[in-house]
C-alpha cells in the first residue's frame, strides 16, 4: 500500500527550505577570518509530479520468436526479450516457454 502524500500535485508551490550559510567574520585583533554557520529560511518553488505505478516486466514471461538467425526471442506480455541459444535453452512454440536444458528451469 502506498501512503497518501499531503502535498498537492501537477502544480507549482512555494515552500520554505531551509538552507545552510556560512558568513565571513574578520577579527581585527588577530587578523584572521571566521566562518560562522547559519540557518536561513527561503521559499522554493517546487513541483510535484503525480505519478503511476506500472511494471516494466511480466512474472511469467511467453516468448514468441522474433528473429530466428540471432536466437532473439521476446515475450508477449511485456517489453523483455532473451538471445537463447539451441545448445542452452529449449523452446517450445505452443506453449512459448523457454526451458535450461541443464537445469530444466523455466527462462
Amino acid at each position: 500500500m502506498s501512503k497518501k502524500f499531503n502535498k498537492p500535485t501537477n502544480e507549482w508551490i512555494e515552500e520554505d527550505v531551509d538552507i545552510k550559510v556560512m558568513t565571513p567574520t574578520f577579527d581585527p585583533e588577530t587578523n584572521t577570518v571566521k566562518l560562522k554557520e547559519e540557518i536561513k529560511k527561503v521559499k522554493q518553488k517546487t513541483y510535484y509530479a503525480q505519478s503511476t505505478p506500472s511494471t516494466v516486466i511480466c512474472a511469467e514471461h511467453v516468448y514468441r520468436c522474433e528473429n530466428k538467425g540471432r536466437y532473439l526471442f521476446k515475450c508477449t506480455k511485456c517489453a523483455w526479450h532473451r538471445i537463447a541459444y539451441p545448445v542452452s535453452y529449449r523452446f517450445d512454440p505452443e506453449t512459448g516457454i523457454l526451458t535450461n536444458r541443464k537445469t530444466g528451469v523455466r527462462a
